[in-house]
């Protein structure tokens, strides 16, 4: 059996999904890299390693992804053409700096796994999770079918579809649920001994936005540009609530 090379940049919690998804079939073969961690050559090895695998995760957050694209260009060997595969929760603009930074023989895919660590039971269970998925630019098909057949096999629900759909839809869905489980935050809610259904599914959301990173939720709403109308949406309907309320009062 050939052997496929996974190659993962960084070792943060989604990276750790990574290595537990991948790590359980025998035909890939895992390379990690840190900037904090000591090269072992057994779990973490040297950056231009781990950049000339057959295929390449940079598990970095989106703000930092422009950079690490461009450290990996410095360290491509002119020999490897990797697939290279973002994994962030915004798709429009990783495909337009992956398409402008990388060069052309290397191949691309957009995703959003719509998962972490703890709709995984840290990297355990996958079946029925969706993962968004767009390839953009690909010369070798056989690899990329591979890696698609796996991430079915695993239970993944591979999703197609465009950038710009996925970032219209999650400007409605995940950015939303953020927004308001940080106002639920920032309003200290807490269970009561008369909770609502609806004020426990507030708190559920809460919960889960408690122990994503501040810096997932800015870059949810800095690089979906389709979440500032969210947000001015939010803000207008927050202050004609607010009106009707004090034009009832006089009333």
């Amino acid at each position: 059996m050939k052997h496929i090379s996974i190659g993962i940049i960084g070792t943060g919690r989604f990276a750790s999904v990574l290595r537990k998804l991948f790590s359980s079939d025998m035909q890939f073969v895992l390379k990690q890299s840190s900037r904090s961690k000591i090269v072992d050559r057994k779990v973490i090895f040297p950056f231009e390693d781990v950049v000339n695998c057959d295929i390449v995760f940079p598990a970095v957050p989106i703000s930092d992804l422009p950079k690490v694209l461009q450290r990996c260009v410095l360290v491509l060997s002119k020999e490897s053409n990797p697939l290279f595969v973002s994994i962030c929760s915004v798709m429009e603009q990783p495909e337009k700096w992956m398409k402008k930074i990388l060069p052309k023989h290397v191949d691309i895919v957009v995703t959003h796994p719509v998962f972490g660590p703890q709709s995984t039971k840290q990297g355990t269970i996958f079946s029925g999770l969706p993962i968004a998925w767009h390839p953009v630019r690909i010369r070798h098909k056989a690899r990329i079918e591979v890696l698609e057949t796996f991430l079915q096999h695993r239970g993944l629900n591979v999703l197609r579809i465009t950038p710009k759909e996925h970032d219209r839809i999650m400007a409605r869905s995940q950015a939303v649920s953020f927004l308001f489980g940080k106002i639920g935050i920032a309003l200290k809610l807490q269970s009561t001994m008369l909770d609502t259904k609806g004020f426990t599914a507030i708190l559920q959301n809460q919960a889960i936005v408690e122990n994503d990173s501040h810096e997932l939720f800015l870059n949810i709403f800095q690089y979906n540009r389709h979440t500032q109308q969210i947000l001015v949406k939010t803000q207008h309907i927050f202050t004609e609530i607010s009106k009707e309320i004090k034009r009832k009062h006089h009333e």
